[in-house]
């Protein structure tokens, strides 16, 4: 038989019951279900969040594959929030380079945390700037 979706309601994380890890799978399985209940503006941001968190992960996992052990590295990404981000955006936006980075610092560090160790991190104007040892 065929199944008929009847009810609408919420699943939180703390519901699932568990620890539960939020990887790629995770979200693609949230997104299906998104396409499934024909949720499209939901699957359309947990996509575009796939793949900009998944570039992140290869990107950074292609720094390390190309780097000698304990090499150095000197990365920056944007001070999500900060007045001069702000101001840099704007600017992004109307010249049509809408910036896509939207992890938070606490994803970005546990991405870099899985190939390097982190030295020094230094906030300077719109940027935070991470000085990196490959593990």
């Amino acid at each position: 038989g065929k199944e008929h979706l009847t009810e609408s309601g919420t699943l939180s994380h703390n519901d699932a019951g568990g620890e539960e890890r939020e990887d790629r799978y995770t979200l693609l399985n949230d997104i299906s279900i998104g396409r499934n209940l024909h949720d499209h503006d939901t699957m359309e941001s947990l996509l575009r969040e796939y793949f900009e968190k998944d570039f992140v992960c290869r990107a950074v996992a292609e720094f390390s594959r190309i780097m000698k052990s304990n090499g150095r590295f000197v990365l920056d990404i944007p001070n999500i929030g900060s007045p001069e981000f702000e101001i840099t955006k704007l600017i992004e936006e109307y010249l049509g380079r809408k910036d896509r980075f939207n992890l938070s610092v606490e994803e970005f560090e546990t991405i870099l945390d899985t190939h390097f160790i982190i030295d020094k991190k230094e906030t300077v104007g719109s940027t935070i700037q991470y000085f990196l040892i490959k593990k």
